[in-house]
């Protein structure tokens, strides 16, 4: 049994970590539930202050260039949940210079995914970087967030639209919380999900 969860929850940190698709409606996929957006923290911050996040810049020095100065970045902290467990946090710098007037206003409402936001838009997913990070290496990055001492599966990317960068954002996963709600849901008893499996597989 412990070997099958195992297994199961390998194969979900690979679907969760190379998906290149919208985060939300993927974890709405695999938990069966409704996902709700919880914004913690929110604000532009003038591009200068930014080069105080250290922990971003000695992440990934040659990428955090991207935003080629512009006015402010918009700094956004969020979590993914069903009730009250969590599910995903996210942390997102947005280049304010490039964001349409209706994706700002869409980000200003707080509460609304990203993923939905930027579903009428065509753009790329620029990987930066996946796979596991240990809650030490992340604490200042999530910051006031505070996170159990653990393993979780983190991804790192770029939005970009017509060479244009649009955010960074960086994905944490609580996979055994996913992986509780993968085995308690109906929607995959029997068909279960490609290169995963079924509840039987719980």
């Amino acid at each position: 049994m412990e070997n099958k969860m195992t297994l199961l929850e390998s194969r979900l940190k690979n679907l969760l970590l190379y998906s290149d698709g919208s985060t939300t409606r993927l974890l709405s996929l695999l938990t069966g539930r409704e996902i709700s957006v919880t914004l913690h923290y929110q604000e532009n911050l003038p591009f200068e202050e930014c080069r105080g996040f250290k922990n971003i810049i000695n992440l990934f020095p040659s990428h955090f260039s991207f935003c080629a100065q512009p006015d402010y970045l918009l700094c956004r902290l969020t979590s993914l949940h069903h009730e009250n467990t969590l599910l995903s946090e996210n942390l997102v710098f947005g280049c304010t210079n490039f964001l349409s007037s209706t994706l700002l206003e869409g980000l200003e409402q707080g509460e609304i995914p990203l993923g939905y936001l930027l579903s009428h838009l065509e753009y790329r997913r620029e990987w930066l970087w996946q796979g596991e990070k240990d809650s030490a290496e992340l604490q200042n990055l999530f910051h006031p967030r505070s996170l159990p001492s653990k393993t979780y599966p983190v991804k790192h990317y770029l939005i970009t639209r017509q060479g244009k960068p649009l955010f960074y954002i960086c994905e944490l996963f609580h996979l055994h919380q996913i992986t509780e709600y993968f085995c308690n849901s109906d929607t995959f008893e029997q068909e279960g999900v490609d290169g995963i499996g079924s509840k039987k597989s719980c």
